[in-house]
C-alpha cells in the first residue's frame, strides 16, 4: 500500500504559563507569531535546545509585531 505524500499543514496555538505563540504554515515554511516580547523570550528559552530537531529543509520564521526573522 503506498504511503500518502509528506505534507505538513500547521495552524496551532500554544499557551503555557500565560504566554502564547501561534504556529502556522505549510510544507517547509513555518511562522511562529508571538503575542508579546515576553512570550517570545519564554518560548525561546524552552525551544532553543530543540532547534536542530526540526525536519530537514524546514524554515522557521519568527514574528513579533512588525519584526520578522528567518
Amino acid at each position: 500500500m503506498p504511503l500518502p505524500p509528506h505534507v505538513l499543514e500547521l495552524d496551532l496555538r500554544i499557551e503555557n504559563a500565560g504566554y502564547r505563540v501561534h504556529l502556522s504554515g505549510s510544507q517547509a515554511d513555518l511562522l511562529a507569531s508571538f503575542s508579546s516580547l515576553r512570550s517570545l523570550w519564554h518560548f525561546g528559552r524552552l525551544f532553543w535546545p530543540l532547534r536542530y530537531h526540526k525536519p530537514q529543509g524546514t524554515k522557521l520564521h519568527i514574528a513579533w509585531r512588525g519584526f520578522r526573522l528567518s
